[in-house]
């Protein structure tokens, strides 16, 4: 407008015989200046500063590692309409391209060979050659997911056997852990917080011990990389780990679910789910292996239907009907309700016979005497081998 105005004060100072011509001059100008504003608008645009640059859940990071011989579904989010391009580099020759939907969503499924890494994984538009991500030191391997509440959860670091041996022999650069933040939503969740991470004695002594041991045994087993996705949340029952409509719309078990609220986590239906399990899926996993049901004893009469429901619902949504489904037996420990601790047992050995493609582990022999009165045993490395013979067995 400065300008403009300039140009108005000098009009005025001429004769009033040019005014008229210098008037259209003013308008051209004005419309000029117009045309120059619009076109930078328009190029900053198109350089994209106002773009939605591509962007991932935090399950694809470096180091993560991709489901071996499969076909993995890739997920994120993007410009609108635009097209997505992806070219790992264990089948550099094939690019795969899917399109950004309405929403701002894409995703798409790219095929894996063979154990190996490290690669890379590419991820790219056409409309911006600056608009890429490349992913960094991937490995092609076996994925497992652990879940579960305290016995899952507890890091070497809350007691296991050797434990200072077992934490300094702990580098591992083809085990990788990517380990939730404990955090529960009310609805469900695109993304999640945790981020993958190499095995070494730092990371080991802060991550679930059993899905340490067990990873450790698979891979000095099969000798292929071991992806450890950890999911776990001490104190807390299986109805949490279940979206809440399949809860409520299942009178046996809505009428069993805890009311009393607990200030160390959450009781709620689906609550845990929402934010812990539902933004994994649907990366591809092997199977899963669930430690828990101690905050369920007393309600072993609905155990089974739970246990059920959940794997089965874990099943459809990760779109394997017969994912393997491995439980661990909890702890020969008095919890206070008489023998309802035996009972929730023999109801956790019902479903694994129940559940198709499922099994259970005992542990009633790995307590020790001294440990009748621990809900926690040591024996987490006996717990974690019998979950990978029992997976190397079956699976």
């Amino acid at each position: 407008m400065g300008l403009y105005n300039n140009y108005y004060f000098f009009c005025k100072s001429i004769p009033l015989s040019g005014i008229f011509i210098h008037l259209n001059l003013y308008n051209i100008m004005k419309r000029t200046i117009k045309t120059i504003f619009l076109a930078l608008c328009y190029s900053a645009v198109t350089n994209g500063q106002t773009s939605t640059p591509i962007h991932l859940p935090a399950i694809f990071s470096d180091h993560m590692v991709l489901q071996q011989k499969s076909t993995v579904s890739i997920w994120g989010w993007g410009e609108a309409s635009t097209t997505v391009k992806l070219v790992g580099s264990w089948m550099p020759n094939d690019t795969i391209s899917t399109s950004v939907d309405d929403c701002g969503r894409w995703r798409t499924k790219i095929p894996t060979c063979g154990h190996g890494g490290p690669y890379t994984l590419q991820i790219f538009t056409d409309n911006r050659k600056e608009n890429k991500i490349i992913l960094k030191d991937i490995l092609l391997g076996e994925v497992w997911l652990c879940s579960g509440q305290s016995n899952m959860e507890w890091s070497p670091n809350n007691g296991i056997h050797n434990r200072q041996e077992e934490i300094d022999n702990a580098n591992h650069p083809h085990i990788r852990f990517f380990s939730l933040s404990k955090q529960g939503s009310k609805s469900p969740q695109e993304d999640c917080y945790a981020q993958w991470e190499q095995c070494t004695p730092e990371i080991m002594q802060k991550r679930s011990a059993i899905a340490y041991f067990f990873g450790k045994r698979l891979q000095q087993k099969l000798n292929v990389p071991i992806g450890l996705i950890v999911s776990a949340w001490g104190g807390t029952p299986a109805e949490v780990w279940t979206p809440k409509d399949t809860v409520i719309n299942n009178k046996v078990i809505a009428e069993a679910v805890i009311n009393k609220p607990y200030p160390w986590w959450p009781v709620t239906p689906g609550v845990l789910y929402n934010s812990m399990i539902h933004p994994l899926m649907p990366y591809d996993i092997a199977g899963a292996i669930w430690y828990q049901g101690e905050s369920n004893v007393g309600k072993e009469k609905t155990y089974v239907e739970r246990l059920r429901i959940m794997a089965e619902l874990w099943r459809k949504e990760w779109g394997k009907g017969e994912l393997p489904f491995y439980l661990v037996e909890i702890a020969p420990y008095d919890y206070g309700e008489g023998i309802s601790g035996a009972l929730l047992r023999e109801a956790q050995f019902q479903a694994s016979s129940l559940i198709p493609n499922s099994g259970m582990v005992c542990t009633n022999d790995l307590v020790y005497a001294y440990e009748k009165s621990q809900i926690h045993p040591c024996q987490k490395e006996e717990v974690g081998k019998r979950l990978a013979y029992l997976a190397l067995n079956k699976t």
